[in-house]
């Protein structure tokens, strides 16, 4: 089963949600491959610190660039789950990965941040998954709003992003949101999930996460 995470904008929480699905899985009892797609090569890095640090279950990580879908299809008769985490941008020059990614995945999960440069790249990000589709019929598509506010006054946002998401897009818009908490980048830089971490809250978003996502998708 290949998870794909991507976007058309940085910063919406792509590698943190890849990294986090990849120890949420490997907590049940499932082989993972975790794909670094992306040239920054945060998850990269992720995946070194936490072989570093010997922390079980231990998960394979992996970099790869330019064309990904054959990698990626290799890797799925090995792995029950292999998670790629890809580099967000609007030029299509850059966006290879992304895009040879779509070809070969069974599941694309987009963050979107509540604000307006965000909702901004819908109709990028949905151009991609129809030119996907015409490649990779069995491709299933998710959204979700990522590092929302944690302030109940800008509940809003959070309720405008996902109805803008419904009006103009075909993914399926998860109930799961996942909220601005400094834990996320704390757990990162000990190669760490927030499942291994204290923080109740972020914990119960990422199990709430793979839960709906995986029966979303009918897996």
């Amino acid at each position: 089963m290949i998870i794909l995470v991507f976007g058309q904008r940085g910063g919406a929480m792509k590698s943190i949600c890849s990294q986090n699905l990849a120890v949420e899985l490997a907590h049940r009892q499932h082989s993972v491959c975790l794909v670094d797609a992306d040239p920054g090569g945060t998850t990269a890095n992720f995946g070194a610190y936490r072989e570093e640090e010997d922390i079980e279950p231990a998960i394979f990580c992996v970099q790869k660039k330019g064309k990904i879908n054959k990698t990626l299809q290799e890797l799925d008769t090995k792995y029950d789950y292999v998670i790629v985490d890809v580099q967000g941008n609007i030029d299509p020059s850059r966006t290879q990965e992304m895009r040879s990614g779509l070809f070969a995945a069974d599941i694309a999960l987009a963050p979107f941040r509540p604000t307006q440069d965000h909702r901004d790249s819908i109709l990028e990000v949905q151009d991609l998954i129809d030119t996907a589709m015409d490649y990779n019929s069995k491709l299933k598509t998710f959204c979700m709003v990522s590092i929302a506010p944690t302030h109940t006054a800008r509940e809003q946002d959070i309720t405008f992003t996902k109805n803008t998401l419904r009006e103009f897009s075909s993914m399926g818009v998860l109930d799961t949101v996942a909220y601005n908490r400094v834990v996320y980048s704390d757990a990162y830089a000990i190669g760490r999930g927030v499942r291994e971490m204290s923080d109740a809250k972020a914990k119960a978003e990422m199990s709430a996460l793979v839960e709906e996502l995986l029966e979303k998708a009918n897996v």
